[in-house]
């Protein structure tokens, strides 16, 4: 006989956060002992790849890549890379806001300033974590720098006609111009993801499963950054139980 189980749906986004969004951070444990105080089994989430520009979970330009807002400062603050006044300094007034247009000035700047403070273990770490996701990290990683540098236009519209088309010279030249950009992209997947098996197996450890949806509209006219290299994203079949990460 199947056993019931009650559960509750909450995005990470609708947490409250101290910095202008819900996040990875003691409110997501919080959330957690409630669920395992009032016997849940159940933690329901949206999607936790990265938003289009009306911040739907539902549409994003990646079927893997993690949402950089729901990284956790203060545990990089804990990690040496932030300082207090820093976190000072990325504080929203209303802490049950998701401000995104506040997050989408604010973040990447306190995240850089954090890899900039990364050391060499701390970078092999990253570089290990993109060795691991190669199938999926790089291309992603460049797709994000170049769409930025052709301010934010879709893909068939960028000037440059061999990197649009993702002739392997072009990308490989790329790559090494912006080897250092590519690994604060690889930097944010790799802090992300530590930081959500964090969640997780804490999660885990109360008795609480963590359930919920892939991201099934493609934003960027059709098209997801993985698939700049040639490599349908596709849907997800089924969860690595031992990450919890989504896998084909």
């Amino acid at each position: 006989m199947n056993k019931r189980a009650s559960g509750v749906l909450m995005h990470v986004s609708s947490l409250p956060g101290a910095y202008g969004i819900g996040c990875f951070g003691k409110e997501a444990k919080e959330f957690i002992d409630f669920l395992s105080d009032t016997g849940c089994t159940y933690w329901q989430v949206l999607p936790f790849t990265p938003t289009d520009a009306y911040n739907s979970p539902y549409a994003s330009i990646s079927a893997f890549a993690g949402n950089r807002n729901f990284i956790d400062l203060e545990q990089l603050r804990d990690e040496g890379l932030l300082t207090d006044d820093e976190l000072r300094e990325q504080m929203y007034a209303n802490p049950y806001s998701a401000a995104f247009d506040f997050l989408e000035l604010r973040r990447i700047p306190v995240l850089y300033r954090a890899f900039t403070r990364a050391d060499e273990a701390y970078r092999d770490k990253v570089r290990a974590f993109a060795e691991e996701n190669k199938s999926w990290l790089p291309d992603y990683a460049l797709y994000i720098i170049l769409k930025e540098a052709n301010i934010g236009a879709e893909w068939y519209d960028w000037a440059d006609e061999d990197l649009k088309l993702h002739r392997p010279e072009a990308v490989a030249k790329a790559m090494e111009e912006q080897a250092e950009t590519v690994l604060f992209m690889e930097f944010i997947q790799y802090t992300f993801f530590e930081q959500w098996k964090k969640i997780k197996k804490y999660a885990n450890s109360k008795g609480v499963e963590i359930i919920g949806d892939p991201p099934s509209v493609r934003s960027d006219r059709g098209r997801r950054a993985e698939e700049c290299g040639g490599r349908a994203a596709g849907l997800f079949q089924r969860v690595r139980p031992e990450v919890g990460q989504p896998a084909l």
